[in-house]
């Protein structure tokens, strides 16, 4: 990569043995802006380096950018924020075709934080997140930032609506949660050519968008803590899970009220129907459940929410599970009962201390364990790092790995996912104890 911190000695720290072949995740620093491949071993065995000018938002949005992997051919599909926002490349990083880009440089209608290749009809698609900025009467702000599910065919290089939130969610009737992270305005060229600097509110910020298992899509609001599903052949929206009360109507009752996820990411529905997801936590209340478990965090208390406190103990953590402490992060997998129209916590990985503000993921391994991402944890050195733990089907960690940002700066070199593949380019596996 020619970047001494990737190149000289393993980048990520090992704890177990990692069952990915190569893990893909962003980094940028030291004038390297794109995507490296560590193999389990913490060595960087692949890199993309894009330019900057391609890498970092021209609109001053958050940064956010994703990697997906062609399967028919080991392409890639990479969604970046500047001047190329959609691009198809192979494994030496040459382009492939046209990048799709915007209408204005600096356009207020720039891709945000999903590349989800859909292979569910017979040409593979890329469906992406589109801002979509509109003025609303009464509302705080003049402008209100929304987004856009949007469908990119790589090979003509065009892109189609498919579904658009506010066709939904109104921000005169939806109160939503602020991302601290957000500007609260945006430098940019609106749809009609006017660049302006626009005050606006990050409304829903969605997140993650991907096929679902019943001619659907999902498409995830962290800011309403919502997950949307929606017909493929625009008839609607199927059905909606939302955690907080805040003027959206849930058309599922969770089993357990402690179970509830809050400001997600990367949401997936599994084929059995059931949905994967990282809840981030960022506006979890304090319950009694909540308390338990940041209690367990800090000094080992059990949270079965059965047995009694120490009251010494609780002394000396006063306040931990209030309000400003409750938040922990967490890999889940949700049952959902059409016939009861319930939802019910089946699996979870949630352990002790973490909590990821923004950004993670989770992976299918081919030997049946997840892959799980919490990509901004601050290390007892006051360094960002990206937390990645393999877990098996009963939610215990088997191996991990500590993956440090590159430029070390929450406002430039933000990771928000990581996702393994078997192969970069065709080749077999290859012998990791060599390195």
């Amino acid at each position: 990569t020619g970047v001494r911190a990737l190149d000289a000695t393993p980048y990520a720290t090992i704890s177990g043995v990692l069952g990915f072949q190569t893990y893909l995740t962003e980094r940028s620093g030291h004038d390297f802006y794109g995507f490296i491949g560590l193999d389990p071993a913490g060595y960087v065995v692949w890199a993309l380096n894009v330019s900057s000018t391609d890498y970092e938002s021209t609109i001053g949005d958050l940064p956010s950018h994703a990697i997906a992997q062609f399967p028919e051919d080991n392409t890639y599909a990479v969604l970046c924020q500047g001047k190329k926002q959609l691009t198809r490349y192979d494994a030496a990083g040459v382009q492939i075709g046209d990048a799709w880009e915007p209408a204005y440089e600096s356009s207020c209608s720039a891709l945000s934080h999903e590349v989800f290749i859909d292979t569910s009809t017979n040409r593979t698609q890329v469906l992406s997140l589109m801002h979509t900025v509109e003025a609303f009467d009464d509302t705080p702000t003049e402008f209100t930032l929304g987004q856009k599910l949007v469908k990119w065919d790589h090979m003509n290089n065009t892109m189609t609506d498919e579904f658009s939130i506010f066709d939904v969610m109104d921000p005169r009737t939806v109160v939503s949660w602020e991302d601290p992270f957000f500007p609260g305005e945006l430098e940019c060229t609106s749809d009609e050519g006017v660049y302006d600097t626009y005050e606006m509110s990050d409304f829903t910020h969605c997140n993650s968008a991907a096929t679902g298992s019943d001619g659907n899509y999902l498409v995830s609001s962290r800011a309403t803590s919502t997950v949307l599903s929606i017909a493929k052949d625009h008839s609607g929206v199927q059905w909606t899970i939302s955690t907080d009360d805040i003027g959206i109507v849930s058309n599922f009752t969770f089993v357990d009220e402690g179970d509830k996820f809050y400001n997600q990411h990367f949401v997936r529905q599994l084929a059995n129907g059931n949905i994967v997801m990282i809840d981030n936590g960022n506006t979890r209340p304090s319950t009694r459940r909540n308390r338990d478990r940041a209690l367990q965090d800090v000094m080992g208390v059990a949270p079965d929410g059965e047995a009694p406190y120490n009251p010494l103990a609780e002394e000396s953590f006063e306040g931990v599970g209030d309000d400003s402490s409750s938040s922990f992060s967490r890999a889940c997998e949700y049952f959902l009962d059409f016939d009861a129209m319930t939802i019910e916590l089946v699996w979870e990985f949630a352990p002790a201390g973490i909590f990821t503000v923004e950004g993670g993921s989770i992976d299918a391994l081919s030997n049946g364990n997840r892959l799980v991402t919490f990509p901004f944890i601050i290390g007892d050195d006051g360094g960002y790092y990206s937390n990645v733990y393999e877990v098996d089907s009963l939610g215990a960690s088997v191996a991990n790995m500590s993956v440090p940002w590159l430029g070390n700066s929450s406002l430039y070199d933000t990771p928000t996912r990581g996702l393994s593949v078997e192969t970069l380019n065709g080749e077999l596996a290859y012998n990791h104890s060599t390195y």
